[in-house]
């Protein structure tokens, strides 16, 4: 808001609010986050090798000796608090060792976490047109669940029109359709959080990028790239196989053929091993904060982009209130406050449907999250 001036506000629309900048890639801010936890890491365990290196035994060596004096002296209450003392030294030598030891881990764990990411981000350049198979699977699994309820009931509603069941059978069947009903309208509603939750990621992506808060979303876009290279090197192996079966290829042909077939093995183990190296890093990632099971990446995302619609419709409020003030003591000023008045209660609008937005998002999370979507979206 700070870069709004004077007339330059005029050129804004209602309903075209500017979205303050944010980072441009999720994928960037938690390599960034990484970096910063292992440049910490790293400082803390300079100074455990700093203090382990050097350690000052002149304290221990002392106590020690004070406790054989008092014990020669008979003062066992004096040898008993020295030699707590030097428990309590040799205590803290123990722990700065085994917090040195922990501290080599966790920069082991950043480092190999931070790689994986780095490597996420080479192969997803190489392949950016890969959407996430969560996205689709989610309407999948509601669109297939809701056919099969909308089946069933159709089956009860046959038995109970023929006559087929009777008294307590008619009974339970009038239930069962019942539930079924309530089912397929809460799937119907969640199916329409759904569409609009594409519609707003459509909006998202222009401000936020592609990724999501959560590294599994570039897991599996990485594993469908690499699913799909592997499905054609599979095909070209099938390829050439067949040719090498046949008789009429000559000892030449036969040569350069097997060697390209060698090649393409080779790469498809390479494949296999970048596949389970990925799912691997992804419990480094998973330790680090960086994944999780227990929410939708992209309804995180579409919160952050609401709410920062909020956010700067807010700001731009604040800053309209300022100028009206400053209008109200300018006799000339009617007619601007006038027009800047009526582009405040847009913004207000603006951020109320915003807020309005999130509240409906986070009531559709609670129902997919009833139907176990997130789990069976990304099995």
């Amino acid at each position: 808001s700070r870069a709004i001036r004077g007339s330059n506000f005029q050129n804004i629309l209602p309903g075209q609010i500017i979205v303050a900048a944010m980072s441009d890639s999720f994928l960037r801010a938690s390599q960034e986050y990484l970096r910063k936890r292992h440049e910490i890491a790293l400082r803390l365990l300079a100074q455990c090798d700093k203090q382990a290196a050097s350690p000052d035994r002149s304290l221990e060596n002392e106590l020690r000796d004070q406790a054989m004096l008092a014990l020669v002296n008979r003062n066992y209450q004096a040898a008993a608090d020295l030699t707590s003392k030097l428990a309590v030294e040799s205590g803290q030598q123990e722990h700065l060792l085994r917090r040195r030891h922990q501290l080599r881990k966790e920069c082991d764990r950043l480092s190999a976490a931070l790689s994986t990411l780095e490597q996420r981000q080479e192969m997803l350049e190489l392949a950016p047109s890969i959407e996430d198979p969560y996205l689709g699977g989610v309407g999948a699994y509601l669109e297939k669940r809701h056919q099969t309820a909308l089946r069933l009931m159709a089956a009860i509603d046959a038995e109970l029109g023929g006559g087929y069941a009777a008294g307590e059978a008619s009974s339970a069947l009038r239930v069962r359709r019942e539930r079924l009903s309530i089912e397929i309208d809460a799937l119907s509603q969640a199916l329409q959080v759904h569409e609009q939750r594409e519609e707003l990621l459509d909006s998202a992506q222009s401000v936020l990028g592609e990724g999501a808060p959560d590294t599994s979303t570039y897991l599996r876009r990485v594993l469908a790239y690499l699913e799909q290279r592997s499905g054609i090197v599979l095909k070209l192996i099938a390829s050439i196989d067949s040719q090498l079966t046949d008789s009429r290829n000559v000892d030449h042909e036969q040569k350069h053929l097997q060697r390209q077939r060698e090649e393409l093995v080779e790469e498809l183990d390479q494949i296999n091993e970048k596949i389970a190296a990925q799912k691997r890093g992804e419990a480094d990632l998973k330790s680090c904060g960086l994944s999780s099971d227990l929410c939708d990446p992209y309804h995180m995302k579409v919160s952050t982009y609401l709410q920062n619609r909020s956010d700067v419709a807010l700001q731009l409020i604040a800053f309209l209130d300022q100028r009206i003030s400053d209008l109200d003591s300018q006799p000339n000023g009617a007619a601007e406050r006038e027009q800047l008045a009526s582009r405040r209660e847009a913004l207000a609008r603006e951020a109320d449907a915003a807020l309005a937005q999130m509240a409906e998002q986070d009531e559709g999370q609670q129902l997919l999250d009833s139907f176990g979507v997130p789990g069976k979206a990304a099995a």
